[in-house]
């Protein structure tokens, strides 16, 4: 079953990755320059990270995406939406607050990165239930029809 819950994975993923290399972009100068300790990070363990080097910022964010991907395909179907949803949010409204605060992008940036975010949701989620349905009917040979009461 764990090949339906992949889909979850994907929204947060996405999400994670654009917040993240917002992240990099919204540094100062200051900091490429190599003024680590200017590292500009609400969340407090990246900040860290991003302070001992824009690397170990990058492993953190993959050591992030690992767990909790891992995370999402061990749970129960409902619990893994559940965290799929607020794992992207999360990292939605990140992304926002660069766009917003860094960037000075407004309101309809942060209303088109939501309906990004849903949209690519409820494609994914909907793979999923699809993918969930496939793998609990029966086919026979090649042919991709299911078998049973018609």
């Amino acid at each position: 079953m764990w090949k339906s819950k992949v889909w979850f994975c994907i929204p947060p993923i996405v999400l994670c990755l654009i917040d993240s290399t917002i992240t990099l972009i919204g540094q100062s100068a200051e900091y490429w320059q190599g003024n680590y300790e200017l590292a500009n990070e609400g969340c407090p363990p990246m900040c860290v990270m991003l302070q001992m080097h824009p690397l170990a910022f990058e492993g953190a964010i993959f050591a992030w995406i690992f767990a909790f991907v891992a995370v999402l395909l061990l749970v129960p179907r409902w619990l893994g939406r559940s965290l799929s949803i607020a794992i992207l949010l999360g990292h939605t409204w990140g992304t926002y607050t660069w766009l917003e605060f860094r960037f000075h992008y407004g309101y309809w940036t942060m209303i088109a990165l939501f309906l990004f975010s849903g949209l690519l949701t409820g494609l994914c989620f909907e793979k999923s239930e699809r993918v969930a349905a496939k793998l609990q009917t029966p086919h026979t040979g090649n042919a991709d029809l299911p078998i049973g009461n018609d």
